[in-house]
């Protein structure tokens, strides 16, 4: 792969490294595909971005299903969701607390944040796919 290709890998990612490597590995499977050395825009790069979409896709949904399934009754999804609606900080976290309105909304009920706390623990655990991460001390946890 030439240094320019290289480039418009990089910044065709975002900064992403995740996305880097896929768009990587895309690329130069196509051009090993078609029995090529080099990594040419067309078709391998053209290629490589439907296919990492493709992928980010299905891991994407792999990761909320596994975050919202259960065999018993809970509010996962509803949770998960509020998270998604949750008012964020600069660094795009938030407190658990941030999710009483949204939450409340969903349901359409006052809710307190002692009642979904577990689930987003769970969601920081491989258990619900680590949809989530959790740092910060005691009383001031952001996710």
């Amino acid at each position: 792969m030439d240094e320019k290709m290289q480039k418009e890998i990089v910044k065709f990612s975002c900064g992403y490294p995740h996305f880097t490597h896929l768009l990587s590995l895309h690329a130069c499977r196509c051009a090993v595909l078609r029995s090529r050395l080099n990594v040419d825009f067309y078709p391998d790069f053209d290629l490589s971005v439907s296919l990492a979409i493709q992928e980010s896709f299905e891991s994407l949904r792999n990761w909320y299903h596994d975050a919202k399934t259960t065999n018993i009754e809970s509010l996962y999804e509803e949770v998960l969701w509020a998270a998604a609606l949750a008012e964020t900080d600069e660094n795009y976290s938030f407190q658990a607390k941030d999710l009483v309105v949204p939450l409340g909304k969903i349901l359409g009920k006052a809710v307190k944040y002692q009642s979904f706390i577990g689930h987003l623990s769970k969601f920081c655990s491989l258990e619900r796919g680590q949809i989530l991460e959790k740092y910060g001390r005691k009383r001031r946890v952001r996710y």
